[in-house]
């Protein structure tokens, strides 16, 4: 449908493929602009600062995302050979996986990060500190990991029984 509609402005398929990114470049820095200036304002309202960090932190990579779809998007009116094609789209797919994990990395400090300086400042103990940022290194190293048998899943590389 959409390839249509382009078919109908131009047959220069490179200008179709510059018209997706374009459009898909313009959604993204939307976003941001949407994220950073009416949800940051909306959150602002509220009692914890949870929400503000997490929108100020997940934006531009959610924009990112949609970046990489574009592209993704934009390599479909050419004709590329299928192996070339594949390795195009496990290099998309993995930068959007990487990404994914970065964003449930950021999310899950944020959210540790608050509840530990809740729970630490009710005792003056200097192990819950430690406590919180074994917590916040664990949440890490684990989501690198879930993120890594996703990209490997990808890729073709059976993590069944891992």
């Amino acid at each position: 449908m959409v390839l249509e509609l382009l078919n109908k402005i131009t047959t220069n398929k490179y200008l179709h493929s510059l018209i997706i990114l374009a459009i898909f470049f313009a959604i993204s820095q939307l976003f941001v602009f949407i994220s950073q200036k009416i949800i940051l304002k909306l959150t602002k309202k509220t009692k914890t600062d949870i929400d503000d960090l997490v929108v100020a932190k997940t934006s531009k990579p959610i924009s990112l995302i949609l970046l990489l779809i574009g592209i993704r998007l934009a390599i479909i009116p050419h004709k590329i050979r299928a192996d070339v094609l594949d390795i195009v789209e496990h290099v998309t797919i993995s930068l959007v996986f990487i990404i994914v994990t970065y964003i449930a990395i950021v999310v899950f400090n944020i959210i540790i990060s608050n509840w530990g300086k809740k729970f630490a400042s009710k005792t003056e103990s200097k192990i819950d500190d430690d406590i919180v940022n074994l917590f916040q290194k664990f949440a890490r190293i684990s989501l690198s990991f879930i993120g890594l048998i996703f990209i490997l899943d990808a890729w073709g590389v059976k993590v069944g029984p891992l």
